[in-house]
């Protein structure tokens, strides 16, 4: 017996209307094809706003998500393995148009939580730190997760930048639909995961060297 763990919320809506039966789908087809209309249009905005990216150089657009809990230590020797962990969070972000830069913000549970706090310091971070001179619009694109992305607090915060930067004149939140928001920021997650196979994590400087060589052996 195994059992199957998912690398992102599975959808919710396709599953139910493909399992049912004719009389059911007459009822459920309305809300599936709304469903499946609102994920084309999601995919279609992020891919605009690509293009748009790699055209323009005052636009950026980017996506940003929390990646699955990591733990520290992490190995399989038996005395460390059944012990309580330091549970790791990474925010992973990655900027659409080239030269494609990728960042992992990376705390610890003596640091923070991984709720809307967390997200919106890193996100007021980025926008006033890390984005070129030259940018004064920008497009970011998350999942629907309302205790960490689709909140007022977040909401507050984008407000709060925007009022305050000298250099942004536009900062816009978009999300993708529920179930369907697999974004290049994932793909990060891929590759941490791949760069961390076979190696021993003691420390939090371990885990970060494994997100350094995971963007060293996919770039």
């Amino acid at each position: 017996m195994s059992f199957f763990v998912p690398k992102k919320d599975q959808c919710l809506v396709c599953p139910k209307y493909n399992r049912a039966n004719a009389d059911e789908k007459a009822n459920l087809i309305q809300n599936y094809e709304d469903h499946i209309e609102r994920k084309r249009a999601c995919y279609a905005e992020k891919a605009k706003d690509k293009e748009r990216a790699e055209k323009e150089p005052n636009f950026l657009s980017a996506t940003f998500d929390l990646q699955a809990i990591l733990q520290n230590p992490s190995t399989e020797v038996g005395l460390l393995y059944y012990t309580r962990k330091l549970t790791v969070y990474n925010l992973t972000l990655y900027e659409s148009a080239l030269p494609n830069e990728a960042y992992c913000f990376v705390w610890t549970e003596v640091h923070g939580k991984k709720g809307s706090s967390e997200v919106g310091t890193i996100l007021a971070h980025y926008l006033t730190n890390c984005i070129p001179e030259n940018v004064t619009e920008v497009s970011l694109f998350s999942d629907t997760c309302g205790g960490q992305n689709r909140n007022q607090f977040i909401a507050a915060l984008l407000l709060r930048v925007i009022n305050q930067s000298k250099q942004l004149q536009i900062i816009e939140h978009k999300f993708l639909e529920s179930g369907h928001s697999y974004m290049e920021a994932d793909s990060m997650h891929s590759s941490i995961e791949y760069a961390k196979k076979h190696r021993v994590v003691y420390c939090l400087s371990d885990w970060i060297n494994i997100y350094k060589d995971a963007r060293s052996r996919h770039v």
